[in-house]
């Protein structure tokens, strides 16, 4: 279930770099985060957060990571207005973190637990 919500993340993502080439306000593609923050992210990070991570560890090179980038995420969203840019960084951010999660996370916990 987790890699099927990284791939409606990924799908976000295209969104988003869809907009900006569209010239879409920012303001937009704001509000179109935070419905998705609520909707989705939250809830998708906290399954991580008390399910995935704990198995390595908090401690965890790679898991305070992927931590630090879920509250990397949850303040620009959460910011009461963004610019171009930020929704750019975002954009990248969340598409490089679900990368890391798929090719790194995903593949530890397989290699060393299954």
């Amino acid at each position: 279930p987790l890699s099927h919500e990284h791939h409606d993340s990924l799908l976000l993502c295209w969104k988003i770099r869809e907009g900006i080439k569209n010239d879409i306000k920012p303001e937009r593609i704001h509000a179109y985060l935070i419905w998705y923050w609520k909707a989705v992210l939250k809830k998708h990070f906290e399954k991580e957060e008390n399910l995935i991570f704990p198995i390595l560890g908090i401690k965890n090179s790679l898991i305070q990571k992927l931590i630090n980038q879920h509250k990397e995420i949850e303040l620009i969203v959460k910011k009461d207005s963004i610019n171009k840019e930020e929704i750019q960084k975002i954009e990248r951010l969340i598409y490089h973190h679900i990368r890391t999660e798929e090719r790194e996370l995903f593949e530890l916990l397989q290699n060393e637990y299954i």
